[in-house]
């Protein structure tokens, strides 16, 4: 069988006693019926989910699905789909997973491939090391693929972007447009993912991804009403979202098929994965809803479904909380000036418009944090979030002083890796970011978030490509580790369980 791309892993669903896996393949079109056996557990189903490009296809894209039951003691399934063989590794039952986190896959912009020397260095190392302690889950927090180049290579989105006529944004979305970006869309991810190192690690461990900007394009929601609405903008957003579906969700293009772990009732692609052991894993979608007008992240529609499934989770563990932006860093508003003369500025700009702490997005953010402080509080449970986005890997924390006898539970621990290909920004935007690191950030009347210092020199930021290993111990503690490229060993921080009234 000629395989084109795969298999990609995908983590469908978790209960108790069972984790439901499922590959995707891309193989050419209309081949014969494929032949998937597993040493353990059961091949549910076999489906064609697209052809692909949707306009001219000559790719399937097929989907296995896997139900595979947990036993008392971890275990390798072994799967063999015709001549090709892989494997993966599913904790105990009972027991907590081993997590690898990555973000950033890819290059805002060609010219940044010549900061790096090997582009899948992090990768190997990912890959590596899990051969040697194995990780049961893969979340990709988000710019799997980095769609920048659509505005040069896609020739008729090209010609319209550098047109300057003044109706540009009343044009349509043509036919012609559709069609290219198709192809662009559909070789990106062929590209992205074909490399050995990467689709080592996609065929290794079942995945969760969820998309950011770079998934549709840089800075998509946080544009200006005009741009956001317009036609060939919405056209390129709705392009890119079927290829999101199927090939990191793993889903089909268009229709009422949902991911098996939607948050109940969502209109978008809020993930909920629980119990898996001690952990459960929330993925907020921060991209579908974004818009500037009416200024919002997620729906107040999604926002509420989103708490009521963060309220309803276990109790006693830990809860990780994938946010592709992070909710706790630093205070960009205060270098906006700054960024003006910086090397490096557009992404950093990027981050302007985006992130969390940006005026626009402050109620959202409030009650984000206080939603988190008061799970926490109440359910006597560890929330930690994860994120990416701004190339570099950092930590922070979330403080609150409001419940003065709760102990650690006024604490919410933000952890960031970024980015698994993308370099870190240029020295001199680092070295004014790190100086402004310290400043404490008052969220709401007792309620802070520091920056903390992780780096081996005592800084705040390192500014090299990583991702980010959360490892638990058997005192339910997660032990979250940093795999910096050229470091000589781990930068670390240890997340407490319950009861335990240090970070």
């Amino acid at each position: 069988m000629n395989i084109i791309l795969g298999p990609v892993l995908s983590l469908r669903k978790v209960d108790v006693n069972f984790f439901y896996v499922s590959a995707l393949l891309v193989v050419p079109i209309d081949q014969n019926e494929i032949d998937c056996t597993l040493s353990n557990g059961v091949v549910e189903q076999i489906i064609k989910l697209a052809s692909l490009p949707f306009s001219n296809p000559i790719w399937d894209v097929i989907r296995l699905d896997f139900n595979v039951p947990l036993l008392g003691v971890p275990q390798t399934i072994s799967y063999a789909i015709e001549s090709n063989n892989w494997q993966f590794e599913l904790p105990a039952l009972g027991q907590s997973p081993a997590i690898a986190y990555v973000s950033c896959n890819g290059f805002s912009d060609a010219k940044k491939m010549k900061d790096v020397g090997d582009i899948t260095n992090r990768w190997n190392d990912l890959y590596i090391t899990h051969k040697s302690r194995p990780y049961h889950i893969l979340m990709m927090g988000g710019d799997q693929v980095y769609t920048d180049g659509l505005w040069q290579q896609v020739k008729s989105i090209f010609e319209w972007n550098v047109s300057f006529a003044l109706d540009r944004w009343h044009k349509p979305f043509t036919k012609k447009m559709k069609e290219e970006l198709d192809v662009f869309l559909c070789n990106l991810y062929l590209k992205a993912w074909a490399s050995p190192a990467i689709s080592n690690a996609m065929s290794a461990i079942p995945s969760i991804m969820m998309w950011d900007d770079h998934d549709i394009f840089d800075g998509w929601g946080s544009y200006p009403t005009a741009l956001h609405n317009s036609d060939i903008y919405q056209g390129i957003f709705a392009l890119a979202e079927q290829y999101f579906r199927v090939l990191q969700l793993q889903l089909a293009a268009t229709g009422d098929e949902n991911h098996p772990s939607a948050l109940p009732g969502c209109t978008n692609y809020n993930l909920g994965f629980s119990p898996i052991g001690k952990i459960s894993i929330l993925v907020a979608d921060l991209r579908k809803e974004r818009q500037p007008e009416p200024m919002q992240i997620m729906s107040e529609y999604n926002w509420k479904l989103f708490y009521q499934y963060l309220n309803a989770l276990p109790e006693n563990g830990h809860v990780l909380l994938q946010s592709s932006i992070p909710v706790a860093y630093l205070n960009l508003n205060n270098l906006a000036k700054l960024l003006k003369v910086l090397p490096g500025r557009n992404e950093l700009e990027d981050d302007l418009r985006d992130h969390w702490r940006d005026d626009a997005h402050r109620g959202e953010r409030i009650r984000l944090v206080h939603n988190l402080l008061d799970f926490s509080r109440i359910h006597k449970s560890r929330v930690t979030i994860l994120s990416g986005d701004v190339h570099v890997a950092a930590s922070a924390v979330i403080e609150s002083s409001r419940y003065p006898n709760s102990g650690f539970a006024t604490r919410v621990n933000q952890l960031i890796s970024t980015g698994v290909v993308h370099p870190a920004p240029p020295a001199i935007a680092r070295y004014i970011l790190e100086s402004n690191a310290d400043k404490v950030d008052i969220i709401d009347s007792g309620i802070t978030a520091n920056m903390l210092p992780i780096a081996s020199d005592g800084g705040y930021l390192i500014g090299e490509r990583n991702w980010l290993a959360i490892e638990p111990d058997d005192k339910n503690r997660l032990w979250a580790n940093w795999h910096v490229e050229f470091a000589k060993q781990l930068t670390t921080r240890v997340i407490h369980p319950y009861g335990d009234e240090i970070n």
